[in-house]
């Protein structure tokens, strides 16, 4: 994934530690996990909270299990915070978009390839039709539900969904659910 409207945060640790390769540790960079990230870890470890919290950590900043060890409690209770809150929050609040911006075309905080192998920096969001929303009902996974609506309402293929950043994702579903389920005045007039 290439960078664009993301700029990674970073963790001074308060206490350094060596990494595994006995080198001074002492910044920590956070990245956004796809889609597809996520649920392998999630599949990975089914049932193991702490186990699945830790793998999520270590894939968001390229820690080692053995590293996440050696830290101070207060330095990691930082990086946890901060890994959960780039994995729960949306593409908006972590970019800072004004709500302007957000209208139809959606800027990605981490751009994706195309089927071109173009990368794709923002998508156009069209809202669902009853007929599209009436296939959807029919899928009985809800996974496959949301691959159906996602691809439906964005142009954009499954694996494309299933490479996008968490808060882009989150962006995007969070937005298909208010067509969905608001009433035409939620939405103002474009002027």
């Amino acid at each position: 994934m290439s960078k664009t409207a993301y700029t990674p945060p970073t963790h001074t640790l308060r206490w350094p530690i060596d990494d595994d390769k006995s080198n001074p540790l002492t910044l920590i960079t956070f990245k956004l996990l796809s889609i597809s990230q996520h649920k392998a870890l999630v599949k990975q470890h089914e049932g193991q909270d702490k186990a699945l919290e830790r793998a999520v950590i270590c894939e968001s900043t390229d820690l080692t299990l053995v590293e996440v060890g050696k830290l101070v409690t207060a330095d990691f209770n930082t990086i946890k915070h901060q890994v959960f809150t780039l994995t729960g929050s949306n593409a908006e609040d972590i970019a800072k978009l004004s709500k302007e911006a957000a209208k139809d075309m959606h800027p990605l905080l981490v751009s994706i390839k195309g089927d071109d192998g173009q990368d794709i920096t923002q998508y156009r969001l069209k809202p669902p039709t009853v007929a599209t929303t009436d296939v959807m009902d029919s899928y009985q996974d809800e996974w496959e539900k949301t691959l159906f609506i996602s691809t439906s309402c964005t142009g954009l293929g499954k694996h494309q969904i299933e490479s996008l950043s968490l808060p882009d994702f989150n962006q995007l579903q969070e937005r298909l659910i208010d067509f969905l389920h608001k009433s035409a005045d939620y939405f103002p007039l474009e002027t």
